[in-house]
């Protein structure tokens, strides 16, 4: 589903200055898939590259900004809230759903961008109790809404996916800084 965007810059937090993208150094497993991942929020992904540093025991992190003008001929999805149709998109990126990707179901393809929710570490967690049971049966609409539930007791921020060379391709690197 392809909605108005308007990005002018994103931030990316991480171990490394990010000037080039590279696909191949992105992790898999992740909550929109394996692809490059950024937030309209300078606060968010400075918290992300403290995080990603403390973990690895790293001596600094970066922010990376990008100026950002996407072409109208990309297709964008836009998860407007934690819901269970992000909850299964996050689920099957994760590797909990065995069936199909559910954002086909509403696109005609993988979107080359896909903007939602993303909530802190807390959502970890609360996918394991998801699919632990702790909520009831995992598949069931009722444990996903408790799932859903808990993760907005958390602070949420926006995540910014993109997926193609295309969509890479309307970024432009404009520099970077220590955490």
């Amino acid at each position: 589903m392809n909605t108005p965007v308007q990005l002018s810059v994103v931030f990316h937090g991480g171990l490394t200055r990010v000037e080039r993208i590279d696909f191949s150094r992105c992790s898999p497993g992740k909550d929109f898939g394996r692809g490059f991942y950024t937030t309209t929020s300078k606060e968010q992904a400075e918290r992300f590259s403290k995080i990603k540093k403390k973990r690895a025991g790293a001596a600094e992190a970066f922010i990376s900004v990008y100026d950002c003008q996407l072409p109208a001929d990309l297709l964008i999805h836009r998860f407007t809230a934690p819901d269970l149709g992000w909850l299964d998109f996050v689920l099957f990126n994760r590797g909990f759903l065995d069936k199909g990707n559910p954002i086909l179901s509403h696109c005609p393809r993988l979107p080359d961008i896909i903007i939602g929710p993303v909530a802190n570490d807390t959502v970890g967690v609360v996918l394991g109790l998801l699919t632990n049971g702790a909520f009831g049966d995992p598949t069931s609409e009722t444990a996903k809404s408790i799932a859903i539930t808990q993760l907005r007791t958390e602070k949420l921020f926006d995540q910014v996916f993109f997926a193609t060379q295309a969509a890479v391709s309307s970024l432009t690197f404009k520099e970077a800084y220590v955490a």
